[in-house]
């Protein structure tokens, strides 16, 4: 529309200058979705009004390069200026940086407001997003992402409080049960309420849902299922909040192989925490009872060794492996529960043993005052002793005994561990 200021007073508009005016009006109109009655004087405020309330609300296309369309006949601002804002549903869960042209004015970033690139996962289907326009790139108008706005901290970080786990009723060689419980992610970003219990098989690749009665897959893309294996047990959130489980590797510590799984990035899951661990026997998942940090064998799995001696033995327990340092369960140490049974050599004298945790000390030499076993020997009396503890393993679920006289037999059996949950 031309400028018609000078006309307005003492002068006359030509026709095609006076049809400039009502075509304007019309347009608005028309562009805002209503259709023109002459019975309705009201309708060019109508118009204003819808763009006032929705104009800056586009439909969406991608997932990092992001492309906002205007929504039906709405016109669009003609360039980007400072202040401009646009909101959107996502359509795909962003896996990376993130890009936006709104309405073809040119593709820009889209930074947190803090000017950091936006996290992996930050946009999630179904979602709305406002973002806003600085003058250089498109900030998000909410700092802390999660879902539609933002998932606010309630739970302090380590904190894990339910999530047991148990042997599915139905299916208790595959299927592992997961009961309701709060936590936070292992980087203690997200907090992850799971409000109803989930069941996740382990001999199935994973997929999201779940339940006691009906569950999903829970395996990680590329890890096999061995048998006489440890798996890890992984809560998974959403920064919406979402939460499912799935199984991963010993070697998968910080969950990367799980989060990588397509089919979790396509749901959206993003964040992980350690819940557990599950030992895969002879085709099936070893049956235990969990009872807070306790983990109780079903059936105790009974080891032996060669004769203990005077040098250090080292030895397998079956416990999950310790992945954290540190020498006391508190500091994410993983203790196997022993029952042993230790035989003196006829005759022998008193033998003092320690059986202990290999990686605390290179090696930890029994006295008859620095000791936690000992047995019997001489005099005829050649009572086998047992010893019932906890004891912490290494990375590779080992622990150690020493005596001070070699003995003639010694047998353990694992019947189970404990582990406070930390990754």
């Amino acid at each position: 529309m031309q400028d018609l200021n000078n006309k307005v007073t003492g002068d006359s508009l030509t026709a095609s200058e006076w049809d400039e005016v009502p075509s304007e009006i019309q347009n608005v109109i028309e562009t805002a979705g209503i259709v023109l009655s002459g019975g309705d004087l009201s309708q060019q405020a109508k118009g204003v009004a819808v763009y006032v309330a929705g104009a800056d609300f586009y439909t969406a296309t991608g997932s990092n390069a992001i492309t906002l369309a205007p929504i039906g006949l709405k016109k669009t601002p003609p360039t980007l200026f400072v202040g401009m804002r646009a909101r959107f549903v996502a359509v795909s869960n962003s896996t990376g940086n993130v890009t936006i042209n709104v309405a073809s004015t040119g593709v820009k970033s889209v930074l947190l407001e803090t000017g950091a690139q936006l996290p992996s996962g930050s946009f999630v289907t179904g979602f709305e997003y406002e973002v806003y326009y600085d003058g250089t790139q498109f900030k998000v108008k909410q700092q802390l992402l999660g879902g539609a706005i933002t998932n606010t901290s309630t739970v302090s970080n380590g904190f894990i409080s339910g999530y047991s786990l148990s042997n599915n009723v139905a299916t208790p060689a595959s299927v592992i049960d997961i009961a309701v419980g709060t936590t936070k992610s292992a980087d203690n970003t997200l907090d992850m309420t799971l409000a109803t219990a989930l069941g996740k098989s382990i001999a199935l690749p994973w997929a999201d849902g779940g339940t006691v009665g009906a569950p999903t897959g829970g395996m990680a893309n590329t890890v096999t299922l061995t048998n006489n294996t440890w798996y890890r047990v992984m809560g998974l959130v959403k920064p919406s909040g979402t939460v499912n489980v799935g199984f991963t590797s010993v070697a998968d510590a910080s969950g990367a192989v799980l989060l990588a799984t397509p089919a979790v990035v396509s749901a959206g899951y993003t964040k992980v925490r350690r819940i557990g661990w599950v030992y895969y026997g002879t085709a099936t998942i070893l049956q235990f009872t969990q009872v807070g940090s306790i983990f109780t064998l079903n059936a105790g799995q009974e080891f032996s060794t060669a004769t203990p001696n005077t040098t250090k033995q080292t030895l397998t327990a079956l416990a999950p492996p310790t992945t954290l340092s540190g020498a006391g369960i508190l500091a994410g140490k993983i203790m196997a529960t022993i029952s042993a049974r230790l035989t003196p050599v006829t005759g022998a004298s008193v033998a003092y043993g320690n059986i202990y945790d290999q990686t605390t000390t290179a090696d930890l030499v029994p006295t008859s005052t620095n000791c936690n076993v000992n047995t019997r020997g001489g005099g005829g009396d050649n009572d086998s002793q047992i010893w019932n503890g906890n004891v912490g393993v290494t990375t590779s679920s080992q622990f150690a005994m020493r005596f001070t006289t070699t003995l003639n037999s010694a047998s353990w059996v694992s019947t189970g561990w404990i582990d406070n949950r930390g990754m």
